[in-house]
């Protein structure tokens, strides 16, 4: 008799609270579960939050693990009524201190990056954002960002001035 470890797949991002992050699949991968949650903002400044979660192989690279994070993230802001308005989404991962030093400093490369943030306007996202956007136009025919407009361009309300009198 084998003593195997059971692989719990996790079918929301609570489950992961309380299972291993790691396992060792049918096909003998190593890898990991990951859980984030994310913030997506509007040229209007609406946000909307959400969790995701999903599985790398723990040879995954920082840039694999990148494209990872933001296109589960684009399939979910994808839903939104004001996905082509999309300004910017920004990540944070959960269970931090549950990972072995080679993922935590992959995740802290990652966090590194922008901060965890990507920038859609089309006059400050970068290279990894584009090609996700067309990776994801592409495979999903959704024309995410169609109608953000560079940040040069966005109209701000201005600050209320306050004047006092000498009186």
């Amino acid at each position: 008799m084998t003593n195997k470890k059971t692989i719990s797949i996790p079918t929301k991002v609570e489950d992961l609270a309380t299972i291993d992050l790691y396992f060792k699949d049918a096909q003998k991968i190593d890898g990991f579960w990951v859980a984030q949650n994310y913030i997506a903002t509007f040229q209007d400044n609406e946000q909307i939050a959400f969790d995701d979660f999903f599985s790398v192989d723990k040879s995954t690279s920082l840039e694999l693990f990148e494209q990872c994070c933001l296109m589960g993230a684009l399939n979910k802001v994808a839903d939104h009524e004001k996905h082509t308005q999309l300004v910017k989404i920004s990540s944070f991962t959960y269970y931090f201190k549950r990972y072995k030093k080679k993922e935590q400093k992959l995740i802290k490369e990652f966090a590194a990056r922008q901060s965890g943030k990507w920038y859609f306007q089309p006059d400050q996202r970068g290279e990894i954002e584009q090609e996700m956007l067309e990776t994801h136009w592409h495979v999903y025919g959704t024309p995410t960002c169609r109608d953000t407009v560079p940040f040069m361009e966005m109209a701000f309300d201005e600050p209320a001035i306050n004047t006092f009198s000498d009186d």
